[in-house]
C-alpha cells in the first residue's frame, strides 16, 4: 500500500510540475507578445532624438544627414539580430589579430530617417569597454548614454540596417591611431 500511494504521489507531483512549466512558458509567450522588447541584455533601443546621438562618433564615417527618427518594432530588432551576429563574425574573422567573438559585443539601436529611408543604426562596442569601467567607479549607463570611443578600432563598430530590404550597409569599425 505504501508503494501505491508513493507512486500516486509522484505522478501527482509530476503533473503539477508539468503544469507549472506550461504555465511559465505561456506567461513568457504572453509577455513577449504584449509589447515587451525581446532584446537580449546585450542590446538596447534608443528612442526619439536620443537615437541621433548614436551616430556622433569621432572616428567613424558619419551617416548622410538624418532627417528624423522613428521607433523600430521589436520584430524588426529581432530580425536583424541573427544577421548582425553573422555579419560581425565575418568582419571580426577578417581581423585575425584580435580574436574577438561577435557575442562579446553590446549593441545600441536607433531608428533614423535618412532622406525617406528608414534605417536602424547600430552602435556596437566590445563588452571590455564596460567591464573596464567597473573598477573605476565611473560606469556609464550604456542603456541610456551613447558609447563613443575615439580610435577604438575593432572594439567599436557602426552599421546601418534597412528593415524593408533586410540588409546591412556601411559597416565600419572605428579608426585606429
Amino acid at each position: 500500500m505504501t508503494s501505491v500511494s508513493l507512486n500516486s504521489w509522484m505522478m501527482l507531483a509530476r503533473k503539477r510540475l508539468l503544469s507549472m512549466v506550461v504555465l511559465g512558458v505561456s506567461l513568457s509567450l504572453a509577455a513577449a507578445t504584449a509589447g515587451t522588447f525581446p532584446i537580449p541584455r546585450s542590446g538596447t533601443v534608443f528612442h526619439g532624438e536620443s537615437a541621433v546621438l548614436l551616430t556622433r562618433q569621432c572616428s567613424r564615417i558619419a551617416l548622410a544627414p538624418v532627417t528624423g527618427v522613428w521607433e523600430p518594432a521589436a520584430a524588426q530588432i529581432a530580425a536583424l539580430e541573427p544577421k548582425l551576429a553573422d555579419l560581425l563574425a565575418v568582419k571580426l574573422a577578417s581581423r585575425s589579430d584580435i580574436g574577438f567573438m561577435a557575442a562579446d559585443f553590446y549593441r545600441q539601436y536607433g531608428g533614423l530617417l535618412v532622406g525617406r529611408r528608414k534605417i536602424i543604426y547600430v552602435n556596437g562596442f566590445h563588452r571590455e569597454l564596460i567591464d573596464a569601467q567597473m573598477g573605476t567607479g565611473h560606469i556609464t549607463n550604456w542603456h541610456t548614454v551613447p558609447v563613443q570611443v575615439c580610435d577604438g578600432g575593432a572594439l567599436t563598430f557602426g552599421v546601418e540596417y534597412d528593415p524593408a530590404a533586410g540588409r546591412f550597409a556601411n559597416f565600419a569599425f572605428s579608426g585606429t591611431i
